[in-house]
């Protein structure tokens, strides 16, 4: 058993697996805290994982619908500082023998050379291990050959780079660490998805593993409004709708265009709001407005996904066997829609920017009908269905620990798993 901090940041498609990964370690009986903005809590587990709040409220962090974007000093890095400060009193406070960590949380490497342990860097995205198979996700959408590719991932240093002097007076004043350190390389990059949606490139090195998705056992269902299970029950299987924490610069008019490719296509829909990506959309007896869905309980339900294409929400849709549409805002939700719709899981993602009523009609008209896209989509949920990502990301992180933490390990099902000489997980 060993003293494990799971720290996670962003939007809730971000957190919600670091909360499956926390219960599957909690469940192989390590002690887990999951340390992760306030208004998370609800996604811990309620058996074997302690929650720790910390400043990470991202969501102030969008722009607004009004298209007011946040400053970098006056908004971001108040966020950021909050985070690293409260991140190293969970850390302080746990003392834990390792620390797995999202990417956005920035602390992980840090705390780990002051606390001489382990880290795993863990995202949802490959985005942090260079490739000549495809560029950089979230940045470039295009190939550029082999070459190019692989070098487009020097571009990661710009994303952290606005806060390097946050990050230095941190080390400093609350580390007690020299400014510019040493921090140790991860001991693992753990990426939490399918690898029948993406295949692990043949160039990247041993320690990085996509896993597949980190799911709660049991499904983790939430509490589905009766109103939604009526409506659902009530007729044909629904066309779902919705953005997920994506926030467009004219909701209104993406709300007109769903609105419209609903009415050109006469059937159910359910539209879930979110944080604001969708304004004025209408409203009748074959259409049901929530905030929220519950993806897990809705997407076996309905004939198809429209999605901005966020991993959780990919994940979702994905699992269920439901042919997706992708309207990507903005980052690495255009690399899902596109690798939905290279293993024929959906039509061509339509950006959401300019998406009209027209196109679609037209995407989600295809997405219901034509053979080949349901077939893809069945195919790939059976193949995802075989996969264990959270046991799989588990192993590699139990691997990771220091041999003093613990020598003998179970796997679901009862069967054992102990760390060889090497430090790897053998049956």
């Amino acid at each position: 058993m060993a003293k494990i901090v799971v720290l996670a940041a962003g939007s809730t498609g971000d957190v919600e697996p670091f909360a499956a990964l926390a219960a599957r370690l909690a469940g192989r009986g390590h002690r887990v805290t999951l340390a992760a903005d306030a208004g998370f809590e609800s996604l811990a587990p309620s058996d074997g994982v302690e929650f720790a709040p910390i400043r990470a409220d991202f969501q102030s962090l969008l722009p607004t619908a009004e298209g007011k974007r946040p400053s970098l000093r006056g908004d971001v890095f108040p966020v950021m500082r909050g985070m690293l400060e409260d991140s190293w009193s969970v850390a302080k406070t746990r003392g834990p023998e390792a620390i797995v960590a999202h990417q956005k949380t920035l602390a992980a490497p840090h705390i780990a050379e002051r606390l001489g342990i382990p880290h795993v860097q863990a995202l949802t995205v490959p985005m942090l291990t260079p490739t000549r198979e495809f560029p950089l996700p979230a940045m470039v959408r295009h190939d550029l050959g082999g070459l190019l590719n692989r070098a487009s991932y020097r571009l990661v240093g710009l994303l952290t780079r606005p806060y390097s002097g946050l990050i230095r007076t941190w080390r400093e004043d609350h580390l007690g660490l020299a400014a510019r350190g040493d921090p140790p390389a991860p001991a693992r990059t753990l990426y939490c998805y399918s690898p029948s949606l993406v295949p692990p490139p043949r160039d990247w090195p041993p320690e990085a593993v996509a896993t597949g998705y980190w799911l709660r056992d049991g499904g983790g269902e939430e509490p589905v409004d009766p109103g939604l299970v009526a409506f659902v029950a009530e007729g044909a299987p629904p066309v779902y709708v919705g953005f997920g924490s994506s926030v467009g610069p004219d909701p209104a008019r993406l709300g007109a265009a769903v609105s419209g490719a609903l009415r050109e296509l006469g059937g159910r829909a359910v539209i879930a709001t979110g944080w604001g990506g969708l304004a004025d959309v209408d409203r009748d007896g074959d259409t049901i407005v929530i905030e929220r869905a519950p993806h897990r309980w809705l997407f076996p339900r309905v004939a198809a996904v429209v999605h901005h294409g966020g991993a959780g929400t990919t994940a979702a849709g994905l699992l269920a066997g439901r042919p997706t549409v992708v309207c990507p805002f903005q980052g690495d939700q255009h690399f899902w829609g596109a690798a939905i719709h290279r293993v024929g899981a959906g039509p061509e993602p339509l950006p959401a920017k300019k998406v009209t009523a027209q196109e679609l009609a037209a995407a989600i008209r295809a997405a219901i009908q034509d053979p080949g896209v349901q077939r893809g989509a069945i195919d790939l949920s059976q193949r995802m269905g075989r996969e264990d990502g959270a046991g799989r990301a588990s192993e590699e992180i139990e691997a990771s620990l220091p041999k003093t933490a613990t020598s003998q390990h179970r796997r679901p099902g009862g069967r054992e798993s102990s760390l060889g000489d090497d430090g790897l997980a053998s049956a």
